[in-house]
């Protein structure tokens, strides 16, 4: 066992997520996470492979976590959004 959560598409698209990126969010444009292109592979295979991105203010302990009574360990809005339309599009150069 390995500790890491797996999820199927069916299941990704079930499961809950932010409905808009933080202002924190890796998937920002001009994020720490954006600046470093093997940050970003891994996420991008990590996506690919199953494993879900949550959003840092959904994981309890987290020191940016933010108890909004909703559900804990939603997806991050960012991951979602290329996770459905291809991590290809995050690997392109900015201007």
């Amino acid at each position: 066992m390995t500790g890491i959560i797996q999820l199927t598409p069916e299941e990704f698209n079930q499961w809950p997520s932010q409905t808009k990126c933080c202002g924190k969010c890796a998937f920002r444009s001009g994020s720490e996470e954006r600046a470093d292109v093997w940050t970003l592979v891994r996420i991008q295979e990590s996506g690919q492979d199953g494993q879900p991105f949550f959003c840092h203010e959904t994981v309890p302990l987290h020191y940016q976590y933010v108890d909004d009574g909703t559900q804990s360990f939603r997806l991050c809005a960012g991951f979602n959004a290329h996770r459905r339309t291809g991590f290809e599009n995050m690997l392109k150069l900015e201007d």
